[in-house]
């Protein structure tokens, strides 16, 4: 046997003994989570709420117990989150929104917004919860509704780099982590199951009623303007009368 052969064998004992050293000491990362995306009520103004239920991790059952949770979710260009209304109502959610947000405008104008919910994990369990509002569509001929897909989130968890730290996909940067980050992020986005696309059907204006509806409201502003006229010379002659 050559030295050549030789060396090529020893190489690719050295190979084979690295990825046989390397699949023995990093975990399998089946993380084993279940997330369930849900919208509540009804009209323009409802409810997202999300269930995730973290299932035993290679047998510890207690494994993400207090890990942190963070959601990326992105709602398309016909729904919006109001920053105002959950800073108003102190929301029990922490919301950071990554995106500008313009809650006047229609969908044909407006852009999608990445939101990023935060959360812990308690008994297995965490459940995170958004109020989002349908934007105003452009009118056509017969109305009717469009459907907005919801798309399911992304889900980021944190425990420490002693838990996850061997899972591989690990980066230095990513939607939870600052892009000047000198150390590996501790946040590591995980596959879940359970989590499906949600539809909302949204109505839209009609604009063969466009005539009708003109008429009426110049209607109703008329005969609301004399009533309060007559009301107001009512008010004028009792009090001249006393």
């Amino acid at each position: 046997m050559n030295t050549f052969n030789l060396h090529f064998i020893l190489k690719c004992c050295c190979i084979l003994l690295f990825f046989f050293v390397y699949n023995a000491t990093t975990t399998s990362c089946n993380f084993n989570i279940k997330l369930i995306q849900t919208l509540h009520n009804e009209g323009f103004h409802r409810n997202i709420t999300y269930d995730i239920d973290y299932g035993a991790y290679d047998g510890n059952k207690d494994f993400y117990e207090d890990c942190s949770v963070g959601l990326e979710q992105v709602l398309p260009a016909g729904l919006f989150a109001s920053p105002d209304e959950l800073e108003e109502l102190r929301y029990k959610t922490t919301t950071i929104f990554k995106s500008k947000v313009d809650i006047e405008i229609s969908a044909e104008l407006a852009s999608p917004i990445t939101v990023h919910l935060l959360g812990t994990v308690q008994s297995h369990k965490t459940f995170l919860s958004l109020p989002v509002h349908a934007r105003y569509h452009k009118s056509v001929a017969g109305g009717g509704y469009v459907s907005v897909d919801l798309p399911p989130p992304l889900l980021y968890i944190n425990c420490g780099p002693k838990k996850i730290g061997k899972c591989s996909g690990e980066s230095l940067v990513n939607s939870f982590c600052p892009k000047n980050l000198q150390y590996k992020c501790p946040w590591i986005q995980v596959p879940v199951g359970g989590g499906a696309p949600l539809s909302w059907k949204i109505p839209r204006g009609n604009t063969q009623h466009h005539n009708l509806v003109w008429f009426g409201t110049i209607a109703v502003v008329c005969f609301g303007s004399l009533y309060i006229l007559k009301e107001i010379h009512c008010h004028k002659t009792r009090q001249n009368k006393h």
